[in-house]
Formats: structure tokens, sequence, C-alpha cells
């Protein structure tokens, strides 16, 4: 994994809220089953609702996977 700043990280952390929030306002309430359901989820987000750019100044490439992981954390719990 690349050197990601705290807040870069942070910026993760809350799209992957958002991402999160649209997925289950889509399947009725359910998680996304792994990180590949996760990852789809992200990138549907981003290309069809808000664009990671538009939000915090950067592409989204690079972080897919940092945000898959905070996703995958915050459904563990």
């Amino acid at each position: 994994m690349k050197n990601i700043s705290y807040g870069e990280l942070a910026n993760c952390q809350r799209y992957a809220e958002d991402v999160l929030g649209f997925y289950k306002k889509c399947n009725k309430g359910e998680v996304p089953i792994d990180a590949t359901e996760a990852e789809l989820a992200v990138r549907e987000y981003n290309r069809d609702f808000r664009n990671f750019k538009a939000m915090f100044g950067y592409s989204i490439r690079g972080y897919v996977k940092e945000i898959v992981n905070c996703i995958g954390l915050m459904v563990e719990v």
C-alpha cells in the first residue's frame, strides 16, 4: 500500500460511509457481502452519483481499495 495521509484516509472513510448508505438504500438495508460487491458499489456511486474527484479534488484511482477496506470495517462491526 502506498503512503496515505490522515486527510486522505478521512476522505476515504467519509466516501465509504456515503457509498454504504447508498448501497443500503438501494438494497433494502442489506450491506455488501464481500469486497468485490463493495468495489462495484464504489465504482457505481462514483460514476452515477457523487464523483470522488469533484468532492475531494483528486482522482479515485488509487483509493478504491482503501474505500473498500473502510466499508469492510464498517460492515464487520
